[in-house]
Order: C-alpha cells, then structure tokens, then sequence
C-alpha cells in the first residue's frame, strides 16, 4: 500500500512562526558513541592495531585523535618544570610511530582526544626513587609535522619550521583536518560557543541578512544554505558588534581568517561549498593564492608540497560527471591528465582516471 503523507499545513505553520529553515539529511548515520567518547576525553590505553590512519591523520574508531607516552622516566621533575623536556605527543603517521611498531612498544601509549594541550604525566624521581604524577604542556611530534607538511612544514626555512613547531594549537589542528572525520570531539563546539552576547543569533542574522548572504570572502551566495555562513569578529572581541567589526563568512573562509572561533566543517558541508561556488562562477583558480583560498585545509600540506616543486596548478573542487549522469568531487584535479587526489572518504574509481587518496599524494609527494 503506497501512503500519501502531506506536510502543508505543518509548512504553512512554521512560516508563519517565521521560521528560518535549517538544512539536515536524513540519510546520515550516526557515529556518535557515548562511552567511546566518554573514554577518549579521559585517555585510552592501545595496541598497535586499534589506531588507524585517516589520510595519514590518526583515527580511533572514526575520530581525530592524538598520542602520547604518559610515562616520562626518571626525567619526570625536568618535563613538569620543562615540556620540552618531555616525549611528544604524535597527530599523525609519523616515522616514529612506526619505528615504534616495529620495536612493538606501541602499548605504551594513550590514545585521546582532550584538545586541552593538557595530558597527565608520571614518571619516577632520580633522587627519591618516588613515583611523581602531575600535568605536563607536552609538545607535538616534528615528525609528525613532516608527514603532513603541516603549514608547509617540510618545504620552509628553519625559522618558519621553529615557529610552527612553538606555535602548534591542538584544537586549530583539529579543525584543519575536520573534513576527514564523522565525529568532533566532544567539548570541541562547547569551547567556543561561549563569550557572544545573549542576542547574538539576532546580530548575526541581522548581519548576514544585510550581506545578502553572501560571503565577503570567496563572494559566493549562500541564501539558499544560511547554515553555512556565519560571522565573524574581526578584532576577535565578541561583545563588540558593531558592523564595521563583524564579517560575514562561509565556514571555509572563516577558518581561515586570524582570531577566529574554531569550527568544524564536514566533508559534506565542504563538498556543498564548492558545488555552490562552481555553480556561481566563483571557483577561478590562476594562482596558487587563489588554490589556497579556496581548498579545504586539509589539503594544503600536499599544495604546499606541489608548490615547492613547481608543479602545476590544480582544479579545486571539481566534479567530474559520470555517465549515468551523477557527479563526483575531486578534491583536486589535472583533468586534462586525468588525475586527481581525494580525500580518502571520497575515494571512488572513474575509468580511465588516475586517483590517489590524501595520504598517497602527500607520501608520494614527500619522498
């Protein structure tokens, strides 16, 4: 029996609440698991094959995590005076975590998604032969910087390489990749969605709506997709609104600007970004400024790497149309050659195409 189900009056309703519609998929599978989550804010003890490895970022059960060696030895009271003293915590597929493997020593790591910069430490004192336990700002792994080429890393002077190195943000890390994964980390979003003024879903709307919803940055429009423009503060003061302090951007654009608030972006919001900003005429691409502003952040490791080459430009977000008529991204494409690089969730095989993951390109491009 076919039912007819009509929502008419249920629409005439919510428009005449004036409600502001907000887009969601019903087809999307929920990755959300309360314990696993639960235990990942605290620290998980690991075997080697419980990691997995997401375009050469670490995974644990389809989210983003980090690694670290809670035991520091006798060099326990050196770490808490001096975290870089300590071991470093690894973001990635690095050559020291498969040294590791290979030495089958990878059990003494935790596995964690706490973005605090804050991991809990013990170790034994040389003098006293006591066990000592406290909090240590560990630092992040340079070779774990290297199998990204995190900012360009591999492909900059030293100075540069100090400066990402000191400068390293769990949670703009976290963010830069976030396209790879199904599940953010469970305060990720609560961090940063405190400090705006009681009516700032009022002075955003009102801000957008005076912007037409476009983006002031790739100068897309996103009326028909409201969800995916927010705005931004530019001196990063959030209870001054005055409009010459505020900027409407796209969640991509945003990420990108200084003093932002970090958020996660989806693969399947990024991918609606570059369909609208193909769709619009937006996605002209003659430079390699231009490849950078408009590509997912968790490709420019693999650009940077491409640029220092002198390699040549690639198509960003392009859609390749199948014959049945349906469409795929490619997150960067030579379609004259008939290449491309995907990020790994995308991965699907077009006849006659070259297609490599994330992690391939960049391992290929870094050898």
């Amino acid at each position: 029996m076919r039912l007819k189900v009509d929502f008419s009056a249920l629409k005439r309703c919510i428009e005449q609440m004036g409600a502001e519609p907000v887009e969601f998929n019903i087809g999307k599978v929920s990755f959300e698991d309360p314990e696993i989550d639960a235990q990942l804010e605290v620290g998980i003890a690991i075997k080697s094959d419980e990691v997995q490895f997401t375009d050469r970022v670490l995974s644990y059960y389809g989210r983003q995590v980090l690694l670290y060696i809670p035991d520091q030895g006798k060099k326990i009271d050196k770490v808490l005076l001096n975290p870089e003293e300590g071991r470093r915590f690894h973001v990635a597929d690095c050559e020291t975590l498969e040294k590791m493997r290979r030495e089958n020593r990878f059990d003494r790591y935790i596995v964690t998604n706490d973005l605090s910069g804050a991991f809990k430490v013990h170790g034994i004192d040389k003098f006293t032969g006591e066990e000592r336990h406290g909090i240590a700002h560990l630092k992040v792994c340079k070779n774990c910087l290297k199998a990204l080429n995190y900012k360009g890393y591999c492909v900059k002077p030293k100075s540069a390489q100090n400066e990402i190195f000191r400068t390293f943000n769990l949670s703009e890390f976290f963010e830069d990749y976030s396209t790879l994964f199904k599940q953010l980390p469970k305060r990720f979003n609560a961090i940063y969605a405190s400090n705006y003024p009681d009516n700032w879903k009022e002075i955003s709307r009102n801000y957008r709506e005076s912007k037409h919803y476009i983006c002031e940055s790739c100068h897309t429009n996103f009326a028909e997709h409201k969800n995916l423009l927010v705005t931004h503060h530019i001196n990063g003061v959030k209870s001054d609104n005055f409009f010459s302090n505020l900027k409407a951007l796209c969640l991509d654009c945003h990420r990108k600007e200084p003093k932002h608030d970090h958020l996660f972006i989806s693969r399947e919001d990024m991918e609606t970004i570059y369909r609208l900003r193909r769709v619009q005429g937006k996605m002209v691409i003659r430079t390699w400024e231009d490849a950078f502003k408009l590509s997912d952040k968790a490709l420019h490791g693999f650009l940077e790497a491409m640029r220092a080459k002198g390699k040549e430009i690639p198509e960003i977000g392009y859609f390749h149309t199948l014959p049945n008529g349906d469409d795929i991204l490619l997150d960067i494409a030579w379609p004259h050659r008939k290449q491309a690089v995907v990020e790994v969730a995308g991965k699907k095989d077009i006849p006659g195409w070259t297609i490599w993951t994330l992690g391939e390109a960049l391992k290929m491009v870094l050898e």
